[in-house]
């Protein structure tokens, strides 16, 4: 019995998989996991974002761009930058702010950023709810002697708690730039996190 409706069952499989395919020159893809450039040239996505397509390669915008069928980098930029979500692929994250809360980021609906100032300092505190931070691994933050961001062994992203320098033995504290294209990358970390 088994047997009887296995072929059925195939068939089926062959319809679905066949409805969700598209066909790029002659080459068969996945829409979800590829796009097509001029009906002939696929380039994947990664991090939610598809690679553009340049003279026969695929490049991430974040870090190139191309003219004229060359490759170029993007400026470079060590001026701090705050952090957005951009993966169209989770529109529940998509456009949110990163925050800076309790030695972690978060994001989201209900991320927060947390701050804390000594009362006698009050007056002299900034008043901000956006989380800043410097390409090189420093958090934007009036504390004497700094914060730094890194990511951790997990692959989470962390920074240290004030007035101390401990930070998770195997954590990554460089290989970041960021570009005035608006993207901080991840340069040991290809396909792990672009943040913009």
């Amino acid at each position: 019995m088994a047997r009887i409706f296995s072929f059925p069952i195939i068939i089926l499989a062959l319809l679905i998989t066949s409805s969700t395919a598209s066909v790029c020159g002659t080459t068969d893809y996945d829409p979800s996991k590829y796009v097509c450039w001029y009906s002939s040239f696929l380039c994947p996505y990664t991090n939610g974002s598809p690679l553009s397509y340049c003279n026969g390669a695929c490049y991430s915008p974040f870090m190139y761009h191309c003219t004229n069928g060359t490759l170029y980098l993007n400026t470079i930029t060590t001026l701090p930058v705050s952090l957005t979500i951009s993966n169209p692929t989770i529109p529940e994250l998509n456009g949110y702010p990163v925050r800076a809360c309790s030695q972690k980021f978060n994001t989201g609906y209900y991320g927060q950023t947390c701050t804390y100032c000594p009362k006698d300092v009050v007056p002299k505190c900034p008043n901000s709810t956006t989380t800043v931070v410097y390409p090189e691994g420093g958090l934007d933050v009036v504390v004497p002697g700094g914060q730094r961001w890194y990511v951790d062994p997990s692959g989470a992203l962390g920074f240290t708690q004030a007035h101390s320098a401990y930070i998770p033995p195997g954590s990554q504290v460089d290989g970041f730039q960021a570009y005035e294209s608006g993207a901080l990358v991840n340069l040991k970390s290809p396909w792990g996190w672009v943040a913009c």
